[in-house]
């Protein structure tokens, strides 16, 4: 469990600055902004399904405008993003795309996210250690609080695989957690230097069917990271210190060869410190 650290000067909903004004950004861009506000928590939460979108307005949009809602920018691999009868859902299909991209393409990639280009960012993109990588542009980087989807496995040569990615910088380095069905568990890694490295793995394993929805939850509270996969009963979860700042831009990871699907994506954002319970 998590419990808030009080003596943060409390959040805003309104006439604020920072995280206040980040949540009234993200309000213009899509999702249904649910501010919320109490004794032991004060958060707001993007929610970035389009069947939730509607339930937040008056009328429905056009079809048109429910498309790209997600701001969905793919770095490594091939991604798309649909409006079906699961919702919004974004989906990686490694096999169907050259690898690594261009160098240019990358250039062109960290600009629009980073509004510059640090050559690092291209090196991490084009490097042949490079995995699947995308990036939700409309959401503003995440220092505090809960980033979870749905994901489903569908298909992958040697091993099936879907991951959270947070913490990505300009640079091209970042954190994701994933959960894969060769370890059958949740584990934790970072990307930097064109290689990744294992930080942490959960205590318990469980082979997750393939072609089923399951829940797949990160959440940075303070330096310390908190990962769960599948139901709660199953414990497929895992507690890792950083030691350092995990702020960054939020996404979505596979394997190269993997074909995974993700929906009903939201992200919470806490202005306050979050720490584990006693």
């Amino acid at each position: 469990m998590l419990s808030p650290n009080t003596d943060e000067a409390p959040w805003v909903p309104s006439g604020g600055s920072g995280d206040a004004d980040m949540c009234a950004d993200l309000r213009h861009y899509s999702g249904v902004l649910k501010p919320l506000a109490s004794r032991a928590a004060r958060f707001c939460t993007l929610v970035l399904s389009p069947w939730l979108i509607l339930a937040g307005t008056d009328a429905a949009p056009q079809q048109d405008d429910r498309k790209n809602k997600l701001g969905l920018v793919g770095i490594v691999g091939k991604w798309t993003e649909e409006v079906g009868a699961d919702g919004q859902v974004v989906t990686a299909d490694g096999p169907a795309n050259p690898w690594p991209p261009a160098a240019p393409d990358a250039a062109r990639i960290a600009a629009r996210l980073f509004s510059r280009v640090d050559p690092a960012f291209v090196t991490n993109a084009t490097a042949p250690g490079a995995f699947s990588l995308s990036v939700l542009e409309h959401v503003q980087p995440l220092s505090r609080g809960t980033y979870q989807a749905q994901f489903k496995l569908v298909s992958g040569t040697g091993d099936q695989t879907a991951g959270l990615v947070f913490g990505l910088k300009p640079t091209g380095e970042y954190l994701f957690a994933r959960y894969n069905t060769k370890d059958g568990n949740v584990a934790l890694w970072r990307y930097a230097n064109g290689s990744r490295e294992r930080l942490a793995d959960g205590e318990r394993s469980r082979q997750l069917p393939l072609g089923a929805w399951h829940d797949l939850v990160v959440t940075i509270a303070g330096t310390r990271i908190i990962a769960s996969a599948g139901p709660a009963a199953d414990g497929l979860r895992l507690e890792h210190d950083l030691g350092s700042d995990a702020t960054g831009r939020v996404g979505f990871w596979t394997k190269r060869d993997s074909v995974t699907m993700f929906r009903q994506i939201a992200v919470t954002f806490s202005k306050i410190a979050v720490t584990p319970a006693p």
